[in-house]
């Protein structure tokens, strides 16, 4: 009994940090496919997932986009000091391998075929106010989440929405969720949405700075410098991408015939 109360937290934690992000990913992929196949069309593009010739491109940049704001707010940051911790690479490809399965899975579930199809039936405008309402919704579970914080959560599910909606895939959508919960915590020891987990890069002081400007214990996400950043983000989106002109046609294509173009 004794081995037990330390066992199970153990090994809890271990099945919460490594196999769950995976489960949740592989559900979210199984449940695509399930509507898809109910249905008599939009198989060929395979819910946004389809590789095309600027796949790894639109990954790259949604990746690589939050970078354009954490390392200037990181030089802010070193005005209160900054540190170095000690980080080996299996550190940071365990993050990876996290942050990554996680963040795909949930693009899956707000921003596959159910929100395709929302699009569809309601129009873009609506799907991406209610996909992101709902987004926003389910953090309220999140610890430490405040009112800037809900709002920028739901900001963050309409520049979602718009890299699928200017892309028709989610490589550009993924690479984003990807880029934005790994950069905020690997470089500025941020907690992501009020969870507080690994190890960064940088030891900063963000969480002791004023709350409503940088987050306080909800993490980046919950202040305005966040508002800010996705906000340029979602103009970012809008203006550059265009979709990739094979993918549309052919979606188009599938869209208003009776059968499935193979």
């Amino acid at each position: 009994m004794f081995f037990a109360s330390f066992a199970i937290p153990i090994v809890f934690n271990y099945l919460s940090l490594t196999i769950y992000p995976a489960i949740f990913f592989f559900a979210g992929l199984i449940a695509n496919i399930v509507v898809i196949s109910a249905q008599n069309y939009r198989l060929w593009h395979f819910f946004g997932l389809v590789v095309h010739k600027k796949s790894l491109q639109h990954l790259l940049f949604g990746l690589l986009l939050p970078l354009v704001f954490f390392i200037p707010l990181l030089g802010l940051l070193s005005f209160w000091g900054i540190s170095l911790n000690s980080i080996t690479f299996l550190n940071v490809l365990y993050y990876l391998y996290f942050i990554g399965f996680a963040a795909a899975g949930e693009e899956l579930v707000f921003r596959g075929v159910l929100f395709q199809k929302l699009i569809d039936k309601k129009g873009e405008a609506f799907a991406i106010f209610v996909t992101s309402l709902v987004f926003a919704l389910l953090h309220l579970m999140n610890p430490n989440i405040t009112l800037i914080g809900f709002v920028n959560i739901f900001l963050a599910g309409v520049v979602l929405c718009l890299c699928y909606v200017r892309t028709s895939t989610l490589w550009l959508s993924i690479g984003f969720h990807i880029g934005w919960n790994f950069w905020q915590k690997f470089l500025l020891n941020s907690r992501v949405s009020g969870l507080d987990w690994g190890t960064s890069i940088f030891q900063t002081k963000i969480m002791e700075l004023n709350p409503i400007i940088f987050g306080g214990d909800f993490g980046i996400e919950g202040g305005l410098v966040t508002t800010l950043f996705l906000l340029i983000s979602a103009y970012i989106v809008a203006k550059k991408f265009i979709p990739v002109p094979e993918v549309y046609s052919r979606i188009l294509r599938e869209k208003y015939t009776d059968t499935p173009i193979q």
